[in-house]
């Protein structure tokens, strides 16, 4: 699945370090190889790539893709009868874990295959659900399910859960533009966003599930760039310290959100702690306007640090130098490891005091340098419980100054303390919603380290110009001996859109009527006022064992309706 590239000659110490490590994790970038197409076709050569992310307190992120879709049409809903889709199906599902795939490596997913040369609005990724038929290659893999999490639940056990997408049965969207040139061979890498993807839920039995709200970047890598870091490991747990050292810790790549609202992650890594030193590497990189990136390198205990205006160069991380961080660039073969600082107080613990509306929210806590025009830079992201509009667990919230540098190539990294426009131990917090709302307005948070707040987030609010629809769901069968508890779920391409308890028609049947956003604005959105409509059920004496999801057996397309009904029987 994973193929490794050789080294170029000439390779500095520092990024000669960095192949070390992923030969010991025993994996290397993909090859992106292909067939080229003859000159003057009017087709091209698509190889995809599939890349993860960071996300603390996870050790495994198991999907099975079966295939993939491009569309010129931005907007154009998924129909597997819609032959203007080109569509293609993997001979035979592969898995792929998206907590491997990170630092440089890139899973191969496609390779050399012919496509029209065109401009492509959307992908949309194709992957088993769950409880699917279980793949051949997660079979492969000792596997429970096509779609699987691997959590440490923080008393030193690993739980193996189901990752419970609502409905993988409209695909999931990446926005392009994935452009397919004319007798060109394309290499194409979607980024996963674990940290935006993965959200938590409670559940009867204390364990909490992982369901999706999928957020995937496509990044060509003709276009990209590379950075690297190499830091001292022997600073992450102060001499006689037997509690709060470092660890999680995750660096990102930031540029300007496509709202100016903040500075956030395009690509996100974990730090490796290897038997020298601590390394990582944020490779693929987008275009950025400028040409350069804020990284932040963000992690428990520990004050936050962040390089300003980082170039990125090198389009393939293991063919030549990329930009370097931590090494004296007056003599790049000699690393001068940047040192973080241990937080005086260590974490703070944040929970929200009520709901957030929509349920499904994500929420930004970010920090904002001193001066004019200044954004705040995206510190940690969670999503909220879409069953209950809450955080699952308190979120932590690093304390101390920031430390900042800015990217020099004559002269080493100097970090200094600063303190953010907000404050001391203070956020910026910008609440996000579904694809249907802005994002909600500005507020401070602030959250002593070594403490416990409860704060309030503001909500997102509902875009102009939307109109509602009527949507009956008819809710039949269903054993009272089987399951006691049951949720309907309401998902289209961006996640989940809302959920209902409807544990009292287990059994007993009936109708559940909602107002959903419809019509052409909605639309206009992104393939969105499409939905699947599902009901999660379950005993609540034996919430694993007894898991099962019951699904309509057709989309409900409101793009032009002003009322839909549905039936899902219960199991």
């Amino acid at each position: 699945m994973i193929a490794r590239r050789t080294l170029a000659h000439g390779r500095t110490l520092l990024l000669a370090l960095w192949t070390a490590a992923l030969v010991g994790c025993g994996g290397g970038a993909s090859s992106g190889g292909g067939v080229t197409p003859a000159p003057g076709s009017q087709t091209g050569a698509l190889s995809l790539g599939l890349a993860g992310g960071a996300h603390t307190g996870v050790d495994h992120v198991w999907v099975t893709v079966s295939a993939i879709a491009l569309h010129t049409d931005a907007d154009r809903a998924w129909s597997a009868g819609d032959t203007s889709w080109q569509v293609f199906r993997l001979d035979t599902p592969i898995t792929i874990d998206l907590a491997a795939v990170t630092n440089g490596l890139i899973a191969s997913v496609l390779t050399g295959k012919t496509v029209p040369a065109a401009s492509y609005a959307q992908l949309r990724l194709f992957v088993l659900r769950h409880d699917d038929a279980l793949a051949d290659s997660a079979k492969t893999l000792n596997l429970l399910y096509n779609a699987q999490v691997a959590r440490n639940d923080g008393a030193g056990v690993t739980r193996q859960l189901p990752l419970e997408f609502a409905d993988a049965g409209l695909g999931l969207r990446v926005d392009g533009p994935v452009v397919i040139g004319a007798g060109v061979a394309s290499s194409i890498t979607l980024q996963w966003d674990l940290q935006r993807s993965l959200v938590r839920f409670a559940a009867d039995d204390g364990v909490d599930r992982v369901t999706m709200r999928p957020e995937l970047r496509a990044y060509d890598l003709a276009n990209t760039g590379a950075i690297v870091g190499v830091m001292d490991k022997s600073l992450f747990c102060a001499a006689g310290v037997q509690s709060g050292c470092v660890h999680d810790v995750v660096a990102s790549a930031q540029l300007p959100s496509a709202d100016g609202l903040a500075n956030v992650s395009v690509r996100a890594t974990p730090v490796v702690v290897g038997d020298t030193y601590a390394l990582f590497a944020l490779y693929p990189l987008p275009v950025s306007a400028t040409g350069q990136f804020d990284v932040v390198i963000q992690g428990r205990n520990m004050q936050t640090m962040l390089v300003r205006a980082v170039p990125a160069s090198a389009a393939d991380l293991l063919a030549a130098a990329p930009t370097q961080l931590g090494a004296d660039p007056a003599d790049p073969a000699h690393p001068v490891p940047m040192a973080l600082v241990l937080s005086a107080a260590g974490d703070s613990q944040a929970s929200l005091a009520q709901a957030m509306a929509p349920r499904g929210a994500q929420l930004l806590f970010g920090q904002t340098l001193p001066g004019s025009g200044e954004r705040a830079h995206e510190l940690v992201v969670a999503n909220t419980d879409p069953f209950t509009g809450r955080l699952a667990q308190p979120l932590a919230l690093p304390s101390g100054p920031l430390r900042v540098a800015t990217y020099s190539a004559t002269t080493v990294l100097s970090f200094s303390d600063v303190t953010p426009q907000e404050g001391s131990d203070s956020f910026t917090v910008l609440s996000r919603g579904t694809r249907y709302d802005d994002p909600g307005p500005l507020a401070i948070v602030t959250a002593p380290g070594g403490g416990s707040v409860s704060f309030v987030a503001p909500n997102p609010l509902r875009k102009s110009g939307l109109v509602d629809a009527t949507l009956a769901i008819n809710l039949s069968g269903g054993s009272t001996q089987q399951f006691d508890a049951a949720e309907l779920v309401v998902a289209d391409v961006g996640g989940i859109v809302t959920t209902q308890d409807v544990s009292a028609l287990i059994g007993a049947g009936g109708q559940v009527t909602l107002t959903l956003p419809a019509g052409a604005n909605a639309a206009a959105l992104g393939g969105t006022a499409v939905y699947s409509v599902s009901v999660r059920t379950w005993r609540r004496a034996a919430a694993a064992q007894s898991l099962q999801w019951a699904r309509a057996s057709a989309v409900v397309d409101l793009r032009s309706a002003s009322a839909a009904s549905v039936t899902v029987s219960l199991p």
